[in-house]
């Protein structure tokens, strides 16, 4: 059985340089079936041209004009295709932060839709939700 795609999200307006420790700390996580979909919001620092030199099927980059972190959120979430959504807010967190947290939130997860009622998840929220 396959691990479940989880999408990792993150908008960025001007994230250099801090957004080269974000990619590479996504690209360690030990998950093994994931996207990150990173929404440029207009950044002019060199933050849309770093992004577009990533080499990695794994990382789907969109770029728009500055809409603000709300309007970025949500072109992420359309473009995710992923199962699980992980919000990774650049450049407050890196991943690793996440990987213990992802698994034990799905483990949490299937426990709980093999075992009780699941449409307590509907009211899952940041930095998890289900689609």
């Amino acid at each position: 059985m396959s691990s479940p795609l989880v999408s990792i999200t993150m908008p960025v307006y001007n994230g250099m340089p801090l957004i080269k420790a974000s990619i590479e700390s996504i690209k360690r996580q030990t998950y093994p079936n994931w996207e990150c979909v990173i929404i440029d919001d207009g950044s002019t620092d060199g933050t849309s041209d770093y992004l577009d030199t990533i080499n990695d099927e794994r990382f789907v980059i969109f770029h728009q004009t500055n809409g603000g972190r709300p309007v970025a959120r949500q072109k992420a979430l359309e473009l995710a295709k992923g199962m699980y959504i992980a919000m990774l807010d650049h450049p407050r967190f890196t991943i690793e932060t996440h990987n213990l947290i992802i698994w034990q939130i799905l483990r949490f997860i299937i426990y709980h839709i093999l075992l009780h009622n699941y449409s307590w998840l509907n009211s899952l929220i940041w930095p998890f939700s289900v689609r």
